[in-house]
């Protein structure tokens, strides 16, 4: 799969800083590779990506397969320790079936198929109340050089620039992530909760009062805590949420509150 493109800009026009990294912000109009062609073919076939059978109107998903996915999730929360509170978390649905089989085909099989489907579902997800271009940025959750040379490519990230379209809300990469930490894969839950604590480090200062922690799927809730801990023990004043494609089941998953 082909790497994301974006407009370059005049180096002028970033904002300087001795700690921001290059093109830390990306600009609000983004080219994409021609993984992006396949949105556009499916819309213009008129048949849902899930169960192929015709629309009688240009999208993606029907409404048949859109009732049977629940949404609109009540939001989880997650304690923060260090910087003391919680993060509060929206789900766009629940890690059970169709949502994983799409999540892992996309993430492990590079399927386009499977990407047209989440990228149908992102449509579906409602922007926050006053969050604007202006005052918020998605933060994807960051991986490795090490993780991206293993997989080819950073599926959270080609997802998180959809959902930046879909909002009218620009990213932001100002955080990233150390190397030779463990994956979460696999991980039990204490140790998903103790792994990420020192993953991540600031690139740049976070350039607006509101950011959005962005990931595929939540299991303990560790990996964002531990991003939201990171830019609250720097700028607290700064207000944070978290959005995920899924987590957990309706049977078991993280408190809702």
């Amino acid at each position: 799969m082909m790497p994301y493109f974006v407009k370059k800009t005049h180096p002028s026009a970033r904002t300087a800083h001795p700690h921001q990294s290059a093109g830390a912000i990306l600009p609000k109009r983004i080219y994409f590779a021609p993984y992006q062609l396949a949105v556009m073919m499916a819309a213009w076939r008129r048949a849902c990506v899930l169960c192929h059978q015709s629309l009688s109107v240009r999208g993606l998903i029907c409404q048949a397969c859109q009732a049977s996915i629940p949404t609109q999730l009540p939001p989880v929360s997650v304690a923060l320790n260090e910087a003391g509170g919680a993060l509060r978390i929206f789900a766009l649905s629940y890690y059970q079936h169709p949502m994983n089989a799409l999540i892992t085909q996309f993430k492990d099989h590079e399927r386009i198929d499977a990407l047209v489907a989440l990228v149908a579902l992102i449509r579906t997800l409602p922007k926050p109340l006053h969050c604007t271009a202006d005052n918020t940025v998605i933060v994807p959750v960051p991986t490795t050089m090490s993780r991206m040379r293993e997989r080819g490519f950073n599926p959270v990230l080609i997802l998180a620039k959809y959902l930046a379209v879909h909002w009218g809300i620009p990213l932001w990469q100002g955080v990233l992530r150390q190397d030779g930490e463990r994956h979460q894969r696999g991980l039990d839950r204490q140790a998903r909760l103790q792994n990420p604590s020192a993953d991540f480090y600031l690139a740049a200062p976070v350039p607006t009062r509101q950011v959005i922690i962005f990931d595929d799927v939540v299991t303990t809730g560790a990996t964002l805590a531990a991003m939201a801990e990171l830019i609250k023990g720097v700028q607290p004043q700064v207000r944070l949420l978290g959005i995920c494609l899924a987590h957990g089941t309706a049977e078991f998953g993280l408190h809702t509150r």
